[in-house]
């Protein structure tokens, strides 16, 4: 039996790959919060009729449109007798701190029939807000470039021992982008290494007011001219660029704000570069071999602990995680997600 799921986003790495014989993403490719936002019911009503998709399963983006229009489209998931699974990646926006307070969440917790997360701590931090009326699966997050794609990658790009990676991708609030590339830069046990950044163009101007330029942008602007910086700056960064670069770094850093799980921790163990990450998520149960730094909430610069991590993570060996170690972790969580679209899709019929 085939399963026809509408995924919201499908064109991540992450939830592309959430795909088999028995499993039919019905909108590949696509992010439909981000790309249509306020539009999204009219959209959805008019391109996927309730006959072409079994199952609705929301990961993330959702935060591109209103509190308001979140509870609307799912009431209209509801109203044509569909399920709907929510993967809980991140315990709040990663764009703007607080954002909704909580309710895009609850919204969530409230209309989903399945719930999963990537982490047991992330589970337990679920049931302590939420509550326990519902079974929350717990499901690794598994790699981002294929294991077939990173062997050959690896075979081309051989490691650099003194290069430092640190995918900055959009200038999002909880990505500090500042302190540790200073930090880096000033400190005299990093005097050979090579920063590689990659991030979209940037805007000078405030996310939250348009007509007020931030400061912080100006300083980050005028630090990476650093001639040991080495930056990489695309409207579009393809996965090709971002594959190569982390196969050639010795050390991927993580400098976030607040987080909860992290896809570049699992790019990180695909190339086998070292992590250092700031300690705000559920980094450690992603891979044991996360450097952490900073004690909680990361609302301050840590400049002497980050430092030390950094050390410790160029004192390390870097090692890829092996394509059978990859490859069996993905059939499970591909059977793990077989096991819950076809509990949900029996119910329905019942």
């Amino acid at each position: 039996m085939e399963m026809k799921i509408l995924s919201l986003p499908s064109r991540h790495p992450y939830t592309a790959k959430i795909n088999s014989e028995k499993i039919k993403i019905v909108n590949s490719k696509t992010d439909y919060f981000s790309e249509y936002q306020e539009k999204i019911i009219e959209f959805i009503k008019k391109t996927h009729s309730p006959n072409s998709y079994d199952i609705v399963h929301i990961h993330f983006s959702f935060d591109k449109i209103k509190i308001k229009t979140l509870g609307e489209l799912l009431k209209y998931f509801k109203s044509k007798n569909k399920m709907i699974v929510w993967t809980i990646h991140s315990r709040e926006s990663q764009r703007l701190r607080n954002l909704g307070n909580g309710r895009y969440q609850k919204l969530l917790w409230l209309f989903s029939d399945s719930v999963i997360t990537l982490t047991q701590g992330c589970k337990d931090w679920i049931q302590k807000n939420f509550g326990n009326n519902k079974k929350i699966n717990v499901i690794p997050h598994g790699y981002i470039a294929n294991p077939g794609i990173v062997k050959d990658i690896c075979r081309k790009n051989s490691k650099e021992q003194n290069m430092i990676v640190y995918l900055v991708g959009e200038f999002r609030e909880n990505k500090e982008y500042v302190e540790s590339i200073i930090q880096i830069l000033q400190c005299g046990a990093f005097k050979n290494i090579k920063l590689k950044l990659i991030f979209k163009p940037i805007q000078l101007y405030s996310d939250k007011n348009k007509e007020v330029i931030d400061q912080k942008k100006i300083i980050f602007w005028n630090i990476i001219k650093d001639p040991r910086v080495e930056i990489i700056s695309l409207p579009e960064i393809s996965n090709e660029i971002i594959f190569r670069n982390f196969a050639k770094a010795h050390t991927c850093i993580l400098p976030y704000k607040w987080g909860t799980h992290s896809g570049q921790i699992e790019l990180a163990r695909d190339f086998g570069c070292n992590i250092v990450a700031s300690n705000v998520g559920f980094y450690k149960e992603q891979s044991k071999d996360v450097i952490i730094y900073g004690e909680g909430i990361y609302s301050k610069p840590d400049a002497k602990n980050f430092t030390e991590a950094l050390i410790k993570s160029f004192s390390k060996k870097t090692k890829p995680i092996s394509k059978t170690e990859r490859v069996k972790e993905h059939n499970y969580i591909i059977k793990k997600h077989e096991e819950i679209y076809s509990s949900l899709i029996k119910k329905i019929k019942i």
